[in-house]
């Protein structure tokens, strides 16, 4: 029993410090220049060019706080949504609201926002990556950054209820401090925050859509630096064949049931708030498609489309674009690299479904 105690004892420094990194990294308050000047910059209409990846989610979260204007639109999605601007849907109030590496869970957690100041949004486009709903997402868990809304939503599914998905979801909190990737992610985070947290040099105002830097709009969608809107439709297909796989590895997973329950039961919390919901399945580049298509280990796009797919039918739900570029006659040019489609592909798919001229 000493020596039980005696490994406990030593072992609770290194306890002690991950939760620490943990809450340094995830404070809202300690180190919040960039993500209160990007927020300030969204209310006030104004356009921010960045030299870093600032913390989107509590971004979003400061934004969603201090704004009292009714959306009529508003996007959940990735970088793979990010493109989409208030174009797309002309004389209405619009916002993206994309994150980096989003999850199922940012969803939830971002309309919870909503919900909490009683100022839902008219319609909901979701951005369905087939990854939001993978059964072994080792991507770090960024969306404990907004963990307290996620379980304010969440309390009102009946998952509690099932001691399986309670637990999974308890057992999801009380890993992440010790997994290293969201241990990696914790300490870049800190790191940014004391570099780079009050040096307004690296985030400005600007009036530019487009730039030598990456610039994030007034309505929360993105535009690529000039690096990456410059690469050829050449370059882009070089870059793709030279990867090891073209197939993303979270595609050789399964879909959780588990996400599978959460998302059909916001589902029908959106409902009951009447909010209308749209889905939208941003395409592939056809060379990392035709990889998924033939490799039977690739397999979760195809089954994550088809779920959508079937859901959308017996819940009403207007779906636009597919996985697939070649339905859309979608070739190189439209694509950056192998997931992400450019502004060009996305306003394809919403004039040939009607949503734009």
């Amino acid at each position: 029993m000493r020596k039980l105690l005696l490994k406990l004892a030593l072992f609770l420094p290194l306890l002690l410090s991950l939760l620490i990194i943990q809450r340094l990294a995830y404070s809202s308050t300690l180190f919040n220049t960039a993500e209160a000047v990007i927020s300030k910059a969204w209310l006030n209409e104004e356009n921010i060019a960045f030299t870093f990846d600032y913390d989107d989610r509590v971004t979003h979260k400061y934004y969603i706080k201090n704004n009292n204007r009714k959306k009529d639109v508003i996007i959940f999605g990735s970088s793979r949504s990010a493109k989409i601007n208030n174009n797309f849907f002309p004389k209405k109030s619009f916002f993206n609201h994309n994150v980096t590496g989003a999850e199922l869970e940012d969803y939830i957690s971002i309309y919870q926002l909503y919900r909490a100041k009683k100022n839902m949004p008219a319609t909901v486009v979701f951005g369905l990556d087939p990854w939001i709903l993978d059964s072994k997402n080792g991507k770090p868990k960024r969306w404990l950054d907004l963990h307290k809304e996620f379980y304010e939503l969440a309390g009102a599914f009946p998952f509690p209820r099932d001691p399986k998905i309670a637990l999974w979801y308890l057992g999801e909190r009380l890993k992440a401090p010790f997994s290293i990737p969201h241990f990696q992610y914790s300490i870049k985070k800190i790191a940014q925050n004391i570099l780079l947290g009050r040096d307004h040099s690296k985030y400005y105002a600007t009036s530019d859509i487009e730039g030598f830097l990456p610039i994030v709009h007034a309505d929360g969608s993105i535009a690529d630096s000039l690096k990456i809107r410059s690469k050829s439709s050449e370059q882009v297909a070089l870059e793709i064949q030279a990867l090891p796989s073209k197939c993303p590895t979270v595609l050789k997973n399964t879909l959780s049931k588990e996400k599978q329950f959460l998302f059909i039961n916001f589902l029908k919390i959106l409902k009951e708030d009447n909010v209308k919901i749209i889905f939208l399945l941003p395409p592939f580049h056809p060379l990392a498609y035709n990889e998924i298509t033939s490799n039977p280990q690739c397999h979760l796009s195809i089954e994550a489309e088809t779920y959508f797919r079937d859901i959308a039918q017996e819940n009403n739900i207007q779906i636009l674009g597919s996985y697939n570029p070649n339905i859309y006659s979608l070739q190189d040019a439209y694509f950056y690299d192998s997931i992400h489609p450019k502004q060009a592909a996305l306003e394809v798919i919403f004039k040939k479904e009607g949503l734009i001229k």
